[in-house]
């Protein structure tokens, strides 16, 4: 269970970091498909890694 949260420590900057750059990106070049595609791929990540740590909370 603590690899969870170990997981959960390191994977929370990479995801700031991740959404800061992509919101660079799109900054510098408006309209691209590849910020596009980051902010619905940050989503999903977030919505599996919230639901597996209730997952993991309630066993």
């Amino acid at each position: 269970m603590w690899v969870y949260y170990i997981n959960l420590v390191t994977a929370l900057p990479a995801l700031l970091l991740g959404l800061w750059l992509t919101r660079s990106a799109q900054k510098l070049l408006p309209n691209n498909r590849f910020s596009k595609i980051n902010y619905v791929l940050f989503g999903i990540a977030l919505v599996v890694s919230f639901t597996m740590l209730i997952m993991m909370l309630l066993r």
